[in-house]
């Protein structure tokens, strides 16, 4: 089956991750992705897990069965065995050799002449005050994390913190950098002069 010869979608990976957890119908699923705050480091909307359920049932890594929970008919999604191995080669793929990341700042930095100095340092700086809210508001869910005992959740908050920290910790530095630096005179003019 060439879906499952391919790397999935990370919206499918994080289906099967649930379903690893327990069988399930997609309002639960739901509720599971909200509670952990998984919207905070995968993309997954909710629209998105009913086409993921659907497309990994026709590739034959999930199936279904029609239940009655609670008073109401349900479809139950449950793991095949295909799912399984599937989920385990992807989940290693993912840890051992994660994508690089691309970032849309490094483009903006190595253009950095093309501002005046004062509103590359402005720039900057507003990044910086975003980053330290990032860090307060990941912290917070880090330590819910840890209050429940779910201590792998936990990493999924803390390990972006301290990149951020990190990150923080280079703005500081860069901005410092930045009041030294000689910026092209005619930094940010040309289209005010061609005009």
């Amino acid at each position: 089956m060439s879906q499952t010869q391919d790397n999935l979608p990370d919206t499918d990976i994080a289906i099967l991750g649930l379903l690893a957890e327990k069988p399930s119908y997609g309002y639960e699923m739901e509720q599971r992705i909200t509670s952990r705050g998984m919207r905070n480091w995968t993309n997954i909307e909710q629209s998105s897990i009913y086409n993921s359920l659907h497309r990994l049932e026709r590739n034959g890594l999930v199936d279904s069965a029609k239940k009655e929970v609670d008073g109401r008919l349900r479809r139950i999604y449950r793991l095949t065995v295909e799912g399984s191995k599937t989920l385990h080669k992807e989940i290693y793929r993912l840890l051992s050799d994660p994508p690089r990341a691309i970032s849309s700042f490094d483009l903006g930095l190595g253009n950095i002449f093309a501002l005046p100095k004062d509103t590359a340092k402005e720039a900057l700086t507003v990044y910086l005050e975003s980053q330290k809210k990032g860090v307060n508001f990941l912290s917070g869910y880090a330590k819910r994390m840890r209050t429940m005992g779910m201590t792998v959740a936990a990493w999924l908050f803390e390990r972006p913190m301290l990149e951020i920290q990190a990150r923080i910790a280079w703005l500081k530095k860069a901005i410092e950098e930045l009041e030294t630096m000689e910026f092209p005179k005619e930094s940010g003019n040309s289209a005010k002069e061609e005009k």
